[in-house]
């Protein structure tokens, strides 16, 4: 049988139905798809539409000489179809004549200049040739006829992650612009790297440089620098990398820093713009998601608490306030926590503000008095560590990539590579499920949203993470997740013994992690399912000096002294980029506590979990790896590192793969066992 060439190895580059997804699980539901209505194709009087669909199915099977017969004896009767073409080309690619197949390809386009799929597959030949611009300009063109297709999305983040450009220019500027606005395909991983990918692009603006330049020389406010900052808040990237995630680049950290100080001392000579306070918004914004980490010198301090008084007299006065002083106050401190803020009335270009300031502050502050506590928390670093997360929950999220679909138990974690046990006790309908130390509750979203048949009770010890966890469940439609503060010590008062049980992040964190362990074996059936997220001491070892400095003192003011200790380390510590730089931990205010002044942190290595793991009677099944689509994920790094020789459920082997490999668990442990 012929083969397929990978780039056109899905139906929906040929033709258009856009709502295959991109994983193998998937695939073989549409080759079922295709046999369906290959089924139906059996009257002389199918529809064009039919013979494309058939034409397709021949060319998934690999049959091009059929598929090419009889899409030209189609053509012959209708020499205008715009999709026959596109078909006749997508063929031909995969019989390597690729030069015949852009003349179709072209062709169809000439025909129809909406036809998506057509541009898509133009460009998959001009990226062959090594034309980035031309197949940028198909993938962009591509995806903006047709925002619902996730192949057509695919392709053109494809070349933004892959490709960058050295000079700003406007198609990638649209390219950025449009994928980043994209909420249908969200990938968190890979829209991190884009958006990563935009900030670089938007520093080589001119518009940008012009503005850096000015704020750095302090030079004085003029009526054309105001209109340059107008010019800035018109590109709609700006706002996007804003406003879209925390940025990791410190060169523009530095830029919004020094831009919301020229901001504030400024703010009574600037005058009233909408362009330029929808900037001031999306510089609050990005302050919001990084809460507010970026360091504030004596000077601007002291004009943020004059600042303050200048609103509340404003607000007492008459109920209004100078809404540029509001969007500048918010650049430095969160606005949910000022009484006044409920009183303003919030003009409808800044309603994106009120939202994250007063109405889901509401929600989540009446969902916290009917929050269930299950038992007393009575140890004391579970005390500590419920008041840590009460002042900073943790993680702060926004989207999630969300599965389009739906597994079995089996399905989800086959496609990960953890191979279980089947007993009768995982076949059940409803499997319950645990999520002890449940956050902000990605975990048991994520968790609800991809597999089938879940009951899942979610535990934590702070009410305001799982406030914020309730109000997500709720925003995506999930009534199969209980929310209860408990303490994990506590579980036993569930009276509940669960199908599979998920504890990321939180037995580390525990006086005595082992304890928590048995609490969590102890509630698991038989047979059944435990994923369990660990630090490895190895991963971070150079954190550790940081972290002793800081375990025994008194630390009255939490945000002060990480933004303090953030500025020394960027400015004075030559191996800030090889601790720090790589841990987005650093850019988040509630997650550099966690990374570095957290009441209570064990770490571990792999020797040490395999005998915990013999004490529990559990035995390991694999490592969670959140990259299994990427070529250089964790079991391809094993394989390729001892040449497919050892027993990759070894952790021994690990172990030693980890140490000539020191970060590659840089991010935790997290890997899947069965109870024996």
């Amino acid at each position: 049988m012929e083969n397929l060439k990978e780039n056109f190895s899905k139906p929906t580059q040929i033709f258009n139905n856009g709502k295959s997804a991109n994983t193998n699980l998937m695939y073989s539901g549409l080759k079922n798809y295709n046999n369906t209505i290959s089924s139906k194709i059996t009257s002389r009087n199918s529809s064009s539409q039919e013979k494309l669909l058939l034409i397709n199915k021949l060319m998934l099977d690999g049959k091009f000489s059929k598929a090419l017969n009889l899409a030209e004896d189609e053509l012959k009767k209708d020499n205008k179809n715009s999709n026959l073409y596109n078909a006749i080309g997508a063929i031909l690619y995969n019989k390597n004549e690729e030069d015949e197949a852009e003349k179709k390809f072209q062709k169809a386009l000439i025909l129809d200049n909406k036809n998506a799929q057509a541009f898509c597959n133009l460009g998959k030949i001009y990226k062959n040739k090594k034309d980035i611009i031309s197949a940028l300009k198909c993938f962009k063109k591509a995806f903006s006829l047709n925002r619902e297709n996730k192949v057509l999305f695919d392709n053109l983040n494809s070349i933004l992650l892959e490709f960058s450009f050295s000079e700003f220019n406007t198609l990638w500027l649209e390219a950025y612009e449009l994928i980043l606005s994209d909420k249908l395909n969200f990938n968190e991983l890979q829209m991190k790297v884009i958006h990563k990918n935009a900030v670089n692009f938007l520093i080589l603006n001119p518009t940008f440089k012009e503005i850096n330049l000015h704020i750095n020389e302090n030079r004085p406010l003029t009526n054309n620098f105001i209109e340059t900052l107008v010019s800035f808040s018109k590109i709609k990237l700006t706002h996007l990398c804003l406003e879209g995630f925390i940025t990791t680049n410190l060169k523009f950290e530095r830029f919004i820093r020094k831009l919301r100080e020229y901001l504030l001392i400024n703010r009574k000579n600037i005058g009233s713009k909408l362009e330029i306070n929808k900037l001031i918004q999306s510089i609050a914004l990005q302050n919001y998601i990084g809460e507010y980490i970026v360091y504030e010198n004596e000077n601007e301090t002291l004009l943020i608490k004059n600042l303050e008084h200048e609103i509340e007299k404003e607000i007492a006065k008459n109920s209004t306030s100078n809404f540029m002083s509001l969007l500048i106050l918010g650049s430095y401190r969160d606005l949910k926590k000022y009484k006044f803020i409920s009183k303003l009335n919030f003009p409808f270009e800044f309603l994106k503000i009120k939202e994250i300031f007063v109405t889901l502050p509401a929600i989540e502050n009446k969902i916290k008095k009917n929050i269930v506590d299950i038992g007393q928390i009575e140890n004391h670093i579970s005390n500590q560590v419920k008041s840590q997360y009460e002042d900073n929950p943790y993680p702060k999220w926004k989207n999630l990539p969300l599965s389009p679909k739906k597994y079995t138990i089996k399905e989800y974690l086959n496609y990960k590579k953890i191979y279980f046990k089947e007993y009768k006790t995982n076949k059940v309908h409803t499997l319950k499920v645990l999520v002890a130390g449940c956050g902000t509750g990605r975990e048991p979203i994520m968790l609800t949203s991809a597999i089938k048949n879940l009951d899942v009770t979610a535990i934590d010890l702070s009410k305001s993470s799982l406030s914020y966890a309730i109000r997500k469940a709720k925003e995506h439609n999930l009534n199969n997740i209980n929310f209860y503060q408990c303490d994990l010590l506590n579980i036993k008062e569930l009276n509940t013994k669960f199908d599979i049980i998920i504890c990321s992040g939180v037995l580390h964190h525990l006086n005595k992690p082992m304890e928590g362990w048995h609490q969590l074996n102890d509630a698991l059936k038989d047979k059944g399912l435990m994923r369990i997220a660990l630090y490895s001491r190895i991963a971070r070892r150079e954190l550790r000096l940081y972290q002793d400095k800081y375990a025994n003192q008194d630390i009255r003011d939490y945000n002060k002294e990480i933004r303090e200790f953030r500025n020394n380390m960027i400015n004075h510590n030559k191996n800030f980029q090889n601790i720090f730089s790589t841990f987005e931990d650093f850019f988040v205010m509630s997650e550099l506590r966690d990374l570095i002044f957290h009441v209570k942190e064990h770490q571990f290595t792999l020797p040490e979990i395999k005998s915990c793991l013999k004490d529990l009677k559990l035995s390991f099944l694999g490592f969670d790896d959140k990259y299994i689509t990427e070529k250089d994920n964790l079991n391809n790094k094993f394989n390729s590192f001892f040449n497919n020789k050892r027993n990759i459920l070894d952790l021994d082997n690990w172990h030693e793969l980890e140490k000539s490999n020191m970060d590659i668990f840089r991010e935790m442990y997290q890997f899947w066992v069965q109870k024996t």
